[in-house]
């Protein structure tokens, strides 16, 4: 009966120690945080609304909203197409602001454009001009994806600041951004548009065109006769369906070759696109 007694005790203690090894060795589920791993699977989406305030968090990964504008250290790669004479190729900080965001439709998809300026601290001068980048988000199931980015597209404006900019539909299935850039210097003004589009799914300049001009500045009383020349002009359809013809009308006064002379303008040009960009027809 002893013996028996003992032989229970033993089983029941290597059966509790037994347990207790279990107990040590067998690790603790994690907890799951649900919101985490849904940022983490949809990271490369902008989820909800589009804003201007979402696409500059999402492209620099911060966004001062009383500035409205993020911090931007690029890398040697995004200013490759810096001129290598200007100062903005040895820049090391930038800060962007968002010069348009606007809706579109291409190809039947539900899409925007985030059009920023780029210009380091102090890029103030007259012939400083910031860099023009371009991003295009698509809509789909997840969110907004970014279906184009671009940091460097071109160098438009004066004094640190962009012109101002607008989408515009180009072709029938084809939009492009135009800016209207004006500039005075020395007494004279003069005034142009400049179209950036995509074309071999990169955006460029497509389109340069002066379109004004005066000489206010520099003319009257003693100095000479004034001058003053104005544009309007349109996209219209044309045999590319995708890239429109430019029209563009011109009138008013311009300087003559011989001092003090002027001469009067009215013209009449159309600019098509070449496959590369839009060049004029004689």
């Amino acid at each position: 009966m002893r013996k028996l007694f003992i032989c229970i005790f033993l089983a029941l203690f290597l059966t509790a120690c037994d347990d207790t090894r279990s107990l040590e060795t067998t690790p603790t589920p994690t907890p799951t945080n649900t919101s985490e791993t849904n940022l983490k699977n949809n990271s490369d989406f902008i989820q909800g609304d589009f804003s201007e305030k979402k696409a500059m968090e999402f492209l620099y990964s911060n966004y001062n909203e009383a500035q409205k504008e993020s911090n931007w250290n690029p890398t040697q790669e995004d200013l490759l197409k810096v001129d290598e004479d200007s100062s903005l190729k040895e820049a090391k900080e930038f800060y962007v602001t968002a010069l348009l965001t606007s809706p579109f439709k291409e190809e039947g998809s539900d899409k925007q454009i985030l059009i920023t300026a780029a210009a380091p601290p102090e890029h103030t001068c007259h012939a400083c001009a910031p860099i023009i980048g371009a991003f295009i988000f698509k809509k789909n199931t997840q969110g907004w994806e970014l279906e184009l980015k671009q940091h460097y597209v071109t160098e438009l404006g004066s004094y640190g600041a962009p012109p101002d900019g607008k989408l515009v539909q180009i072709g029938k299935d084809n939009f492009g951004v135009l800016f209207d850039f004006g500039d005075t210097g020395q007494g004279y003004t003069t005034e142009s548009v400049v179209l950036i589009a995509k074309t071999d799914k990169a955006f460029k300049e497509i389109l340069t065109v002066e379109t004004g001009g005066d000489n206010s500045g520099t003319c009257g009383d003693d100095l000479g006769p004034c001058w003053e020349f104005s544009s309007k002009y349109e996209f219209v359809s044309g045999k590319n369906e995708n890239f429109f013809d430019f029209k563009i009308s011109t009138t008013g006064t311009k300087g003559g070759d011989e001092e003090n002379t002027t001469v009067p303008v009215n013209e009449n040009k159309t600019y098509i696109f070449d496959g590369k960009e839009y060049k004029s027809r004689q």
